[in-house]
């Protein structure tokens, strides 16, 4: 619904009640159309009653404080609401002091009698001065919450907590929702003034304007907003606005009506266009509907069904949720409807509608009509199961169970006509029964064909079927067929045509064979017409077989065939049973063939042999008598398996195998020589562990030196280190007596049992001084002690763990093979350390050393030095380089620029190799100046 329009009009005949004019309208008189009721300034309610219509208002004065109203000093503000629930209108009127008093109608709702029963009912209290009340469920609940208009301009909001018929009113704001202070003489008023489904407030104020709070809430959560003043068209009243809203020209929208000072009341007529009411169609049924015949649909026209409705609007009726009793209604779409009864229905039919405008709908209307019986032929399908008859027999068949599974709706006696079959002869007995006889011989199925009839229609071309069942006839004949044979051991398929071949049945069924059996080995049937036979194993010889043939009745017993098993023959079973004597190491043994044959048989009870005899170690020889000779490996001892097969002549049994033992005898151990060195009158102590371990024993027996002998250039002692029964950590002492050179002696070993010898050859080096003179010491394989004495000597150690001593001069010390010490002396002396890893120790004066292989440990010694180095010599420590005054040889095309430097090492880039490490000295600080190429 749009907002509305306003406009002054005329006020029906409402006159001037004085001063104060506080109009509300009510139909207190129950008759349809709004009456008015105006409060006035000297405390009384003028009663206006309309003598015109709901829709043209003829208002006439009456009274003054009518129906028990009462004056109530000053400042009247009546108005009207059901309080108590009690379906009429009570009464509250507001007054100057700020109270309401309340007048319950204890009349009708179109006789009402007003008693004043309190002031301030329900829970409503004083407000000061001029109470202007009004009544709406504002929160909608069900009740009607009070709203009361104060002098200063406030409104006070009072909620219901209680009920409908049972108000209890408690103050809760003033103000709420949203409304305001209108200045002074706040007069309320709510309407659904914007057909929005909840309440707006219009609020009238001393100054003559009425300000209008739309609700932009809900209808049980209101928010109201102060929208404007005067609004649709209301004007300024000058002073002491009192507005009310009623439908008082029943168009449907609500008009305005408000009090000013001077007593008068100004109509404010809403002419917002409105939408008119429908009225719904009215009338009864006045056609008489058409019959139809049982099971015959008929047509139903709506021009019927509407006969005898209107509609005052002048719409267009139609007819709406027609349904009948019975039957089905199709909706033709054109303005009828077909009626199909239910099937064999015979009787009232009455069909229920509505009449519609489109809008509203007359409900509950009715018409009726007949469906007329027709006969109805007879319906149904046979039920009954006859009984069968044997061959040859004639059987009775009932009129009973022919007609049973048939009935008429109509309850007609029903009865059978024109009974036929397909085979044999019937007879109608003429009591309800008949005899069927088969022809000669016949057998397979009967049928009946007849009709059911009520006596005036038939249902045709029923069927009932039975059969005559066969008697059966044996069948005859004799075995024809030739079985094959099947070797030993072997399964064989007999086919039951085979068996069943010179055998035949006069009734054309199919034979079978039933009750097989033999007289050996086993019959499996293959469920597809063969039987597998699977002779007794070895078996060989006739087997009969026993059987019957069937028709499926019927069986011709004791039948016989007969084929024959022919012999095969069986290869060797068993195993090795004899237990095989053992023999000693490198000892042979005689192994029979019985021996190996035991534990064997042949069902053929054929000769069996030996063949194929081997072993997993040493030689047999087969000598030809039954027997056979084994000669173990050399010092082999352990299990010998023996692999052969054994034989009937024919089959063999592979795969066969024995075993027997050699048995160990124990060998004596092997001595190998071995060599020592020491120094010049040096005692050496020898390790046995070192000794033995070259030397061997086939048995891998523990080895121990039992004893020493053989004693050439010295002494040989066997020491067992204080542990008698630990031979492992004995040691032999050889002292050299003043002699250098080759000296020797023998050790005994021993297995425990056995024993052997071995030389160990003792290399004892010298003890060489020079003179004074230019000297060429040279050493032996021993350790020698090397001194060059004074003036320029040339020092070689050869092999052993040499010490040099270069003394005064210019001295060339080389170490040879072994771990060396060279010591330089004074003077400028070239230091070799050979192979091994050599101390080297330049002493005074400007040597160079050469470390060569191995792992070398580089002293130089005052003056300044030259350590020599080049790729893959080993690496070695030097102990003692000074920046500034040693160098670092490079050659054999070594460089500075092919070195890496980190923390005290250096390396060869291309290998990582590290030559040297430099103790005490970070590498990374050294330059192309500490290096120098030789």
């Amino acid at each position: 619904m749009a907002d509305p329009i306003f406009n002054p009009q005329t006020n029906f005949g409402l006159t001037d009640v004085g001063y104060n004019s506080a109009p509300t309208f009510a139909d207190i008189d129950g008759d349809g159309d709004l009456d008015a009721f105006v409060g006035a300034d000297e405390g009384n309610t003028d009663f206006f009653r309309n003598t015109g219509t709901g829709s043209v208002p003829s208002f006439t004065f009456e009274t003054t404080n009518p129906f028990g109203l009462t004056d109530v000093g000053f400042y009247a503000k009546p108005t009207f609401a059901d309080i108590d629930g009690d379906g009429d209108l009570d009464a509250f009127v507001g007054e100057n002091f700020g109270n309401t008093r309340f007048y319950r109608n204890t009349g009708t709702g179109s006789a009402p009698s007003f008693t004043l029963e309190a002031t301030n009912p329900f829970g409503l209290t004083d407000v000061g001065y001029v109470a202007t009340p009004t009544f709406a469920d504002i929160d909608g609940d069900g009740d009607l919450d009070a709203f009361v208009g104060t002098v200063d301009g406030n409104t006070r909001f009072y909620r219901n907590t209680g009920t409908g018929s049972a108000p209890s009113l408690t103050l809760e704001a003033t103000n709420p929702f949203g409304l305001t202070d209108v200045g002074y003489n706040s007069a309320p008023t709510f309407a659904d003034i914007d057909g929005d489904g909840d309440l707006d407030a219009f609020v009238g104020a001393a100054n003559g304007n009425t300000r209008f709070y739309r609700n932009t809430g809900t209808g049980s959560a209101p928010s109201f907003t102060l929208e404007a003043t005067n609004p649709f068209g209301l004007t300024d009243v000058e002073y002491l606005a009192t507005p009310t809203f009623a439908d008082i020209d029943g168009d449907g929208d609500l008009d305005a009506f408000v009090g000013e000072r001077y007593g008068n009341t100004l109509f404010f007529e809403n002419i917002a266009p409105t939408t008119p009411v429908n009225d719904a169609p009215v009338g009864s049924p006045t056609a008489t509907l058409s019959n139809t015949a049982e099971d015959t649909p008929i047509t139903i026209t709506a021009a019927n069904l509407l006969a005898g409705f209107s509609d005052v609007d002048g719409d267009t009726l139609s007819v709406v949720g027609l349904t009948s009793n019975n039957g089905t209604l199709v909706d033709n779409g054109n303005g009828t409807y077909t009626f199909t009864p239910t099937a064999n229905f015979n009787g009232a039919v009455n069909l229920t509608y509505g009449v519609s405008d489109g809008t509203a709908t007359l409900a509950d209307q009715s018409q009726t009509f007949s469906v007329t019986p027709v006969n109805d032929a007879p319906v149904g399908s046979p039920t009954a199961t006859l009984s069968n008859t044997a061959e040859d027999t004639p059987i009775t068949i009932t009129a009973a169970n022919l007609l049973a599974g048939f009935s008429d709706v109509d309850g007609d006696t029903l009865s059978v006509v024109g009974l036929t079959s397909n085979n044999g002869t019937l007879v109608d007995n003429g009591n309800g029964t008949y005899t069927f006889t088969p022809t000669a011989n016949f057998n397979g199925a009967v049928n009946l064909t007849y009709g059911v009839s009520d006596g005036t229609a038939t249902l045709a071309d029923q069927s009932q079927t039975f059969s005559v069942t066969p008697v059966n006839d044996a069948p005859v004949g004799s075995p024809t067929a030739t079985l094959s044979n099947t070797a030993e051991d072997t399964p064989i398929t007999i086919t039951a045509a085979n068996l069943l071949a010179g055998f035949s049945d006069v009734d054309g069924d199919t034979l079978s064979v039933v009750g097989l059996t033999s007289n050996n080995g086993t019959l499996v049937d293959n469920g597809n017409g063969t039987y597998t036979f699977t002779p007794t194993a070895n078996f060989n010889g006739a087997v009969n077989l026993t059987y019957g043939v069937s028709d499926g009745t019927a069986t011709l017993a004791d039948q016989s065939q007969t084929f024959s098993v022919t012999p095969v023959n069986d290869a060797p079973v068993g195993s090795p049973t004899a237990t095989l004597s053992n023999t000693a190491e490198d000892t042979p043994i005689t192994i029979t063939a019985a021996n190996l044959l035991a534990g064997f048989s042949d069902v053929d009870g054929d000769t069996l042999s030996v063949v194929g005899l081997t072993s997993n170690n040493g030689t047999l020889v087969d000598n030809g008598n039954g027997t056979y000779t084994f000669t173990p490996t050399a010092n082999f001892n352990g299990a010998v398996n023996l692999t052969y097969g054994v034989s009937d002549g024919t089959a063999t049994l592979a795969g066969q195998s024995q075993t027997f033992s050699v048995t160990p005898v124990n060998d004596a151990p092997v001595g190998v020589n071995d060599t020592a060195t020491t120094g010049f009158n040096t005692t050496v102590s020898i390790q046995a562990s070192t000794l033995l371990a070259n030397d061997t024993d086939v048995d891998n027996s523990v080895l121990s030196i039992t004893g020493v002998s053989g004693v050439t250039n010295g002494t040989a002692v066997l020491n067992n280190n204080g542990t008698v029964s630990n031979t492992a950590d004995d040691y032999i002492l050889f002292t050299p007596i003043r002699f250098s050179g080759n000296a020797s002696f023998n050790y005994t070993l021993s297995d425990g049992s056995l024993t052997g010898t071995a030389t160990v050859t003792v290399a004892v080096g010298g003890s060489l001084t020079g003179t004074n003179k230019p000297d060429n010491l040279v050493g032996g394989n021993g350790n020698d002690i090397l001194n060059g004495g004074n003036s320029n000597d040339t020092l070689d150690g050869g092999n052993g763990n040499d010490i040099l001593n270069g003394d005064n001069s210019n001295d060339i010390l080389y170490g040879g093979s072994g771990n060396d010490t060279l010591n330089g002396g004074n003077g400028e002396d070239l230091l070799y350390g050979g192979i091994g890893n050599d101390v080297l120790n330049g002493d005074n004066g400007k040597d160079t050393l050469y470390g060569g292989l191995g792992s070398d440990t580089l002293t130089g010694g005052n003056a300044q030095d030259v350590f020599a180095y080049t790729g893959g010599d080993g690496s070695d420590t030097i102990t003692d380089f000074v920046r500034g005054e040693d160098k670092i040889g490079l050659y054999n095309g070594l460089s500075f620029g092919q070195l890496n430097f980190s923390g005290s090492t250096i390396r060869v880039a291309s290998t990582n190799e590290i030559l040297a490490t430099l103790t005490g000295i970070n590498t990374t600080t050294l330059i192309a100046a500490d290096f120098v190429n030789i």
